[in-house]
């Protein structure tokens, strides 16, 4: 295996520098320095596809070892040149000139001049097809791994509808539930033997404050007696003031009991009307369409309405109800649009 340090190395290599122009003036090598370019592109090529690779051949890389021994060798051939050695005619100069340039013609004639075939052009075709098979490789390794990503997404995407649809149907059930115990309460509170709620206490308190008023009203004037003709004027005025009073404050009282039953049914028939709308919801789901938005959406507006608004129940007058049109379903229908 050939060291990594050589090979990058062998890349750093500046073939400029070894034309030798400022030693040799006109007999320099700049005429070597286009072909070995051309020869070291080549080599180049390799050494970068060995340096990518970790799982090339060992036979291969020695056939790199002795391409890139070969071009060094010319290369010191260069650095060794004596100019005063070689002045009858520069014969040692121009063999080595000569050399590159024959090496670089056998590369694109595929044969050399003792008609065999070239190692370099079958070694480069080698590297470039092993590079081309990794990197088709490459790309399908990541082909799979994105195809299994997007599978990945597809089902989190699916467990997490699921979940949220879970999360969705347990809130809709305990909004159920809430609203169903808000509801009971209201009417339905359970009093063993009896099934009685703050609507009927209110109402069994206002009848009982009626039969008592009426109970007493015949008492009131030994109570608080009002004798035009033997009290003085100071003493039925102030009695006349003082049964005025009982008797407002007892109407005033049985007025706010029957007053509170009928708050207390009203909000029982809006709980209960709101406990209904929600165990609904799912069914309508279910039978109109689960991947329908648009039918979820306006499902979901009148939920909202449902919820929200406060309808007349016949308990309450129109004036004593709140606006029928709160923010939170202008909010669902801008969601909606």
């Amino acid at each position: 295996m050939i060291p990594k340090k050589d090979l990058e190395y062998f890349l750093s290599i500046d073939l400029d520098a070894h034309s030798r122009q400022s030693d040799l003036g006109e007999k320099n090598f700049d005429a070597a320095i286009t072909p070995l370019k051309e020869i070291k592109g080549f080599l180049d090529e390799m050494v970068n596809i060995a340096l990518a690779l970790d799982d090339l051949p060992q036979q291969l890389l020695e056939e790199l070892d002795v391409e890139m021994v070969k071009f060094n060798k010319v290369l010191a051939d260069i650095k060794n040149y004596d100019l005063d050695r070689d002045n009858t005619g520069f014969g040692k100069r121009s063999e080595i000139i000569k050399k590159i340039n024959e090496w670089l013609r056998s590369i694109y004639k595929f044969k050399n001049s003792q008609g065999h075939y070239v190692n370099l052009l079958n070694l480069y075709n080698t590297f470039k097809n092993l590079a081309q098979v990794d990197f088709d490789l490459t790309q399908k390794e990541a082909r799979q791994v994105l195809t299994k990503l997007k599978e990945q997404r597809s089902e989190s995407a699916k467990i997490l509808k699921e979940q949220r649809n879970a999360a969705a149907e347990q809130t809709i059930s305990d909004y159920s539930v809430l609203f169903e115990k808000e509801a009971n309460k209201h009417s339905s509170l359970k009093l063993w033997p009896f099934q009685i709620g703050f609507a009927q206490l209110w109402f069994l308190g206002a009848v009982g404050l009626l039969v008592l008023f009426f109970a007493y009203f015949n008492d009131l004037n030994s109570l608080i007696p009002v004798d035009f003709g033997d009290s003085a004027v100071e003493v039925v005025v102030g009695n006349l003031i003082t049964r005025l009073l009982v008797i407002s404050l007892a109407i005033y009282v049985i007025s706010f009991c029957f007053r509170q039953f009928s708050i207390n049914l009203h909000l029982y028939t809006v709980n209960k009307h709101r406990q209904n709308v929600l165990e609904s919801f799912r069914l309508f789901i279910e039978t109109t369409g689960k991947e329908d938005p648009s039918i979820r959406t306006t499902l979901m507006l009148e939920v909202a309405k449902a919820i929200y608004e406060i309808g007349a129940t016949g308990y309450l007058s129109g004036k004593n109800l709140s606006d029928n049109n709160p923010s939170i379903i202008e909010l669902t229908k801008v969601i909606k649009e």
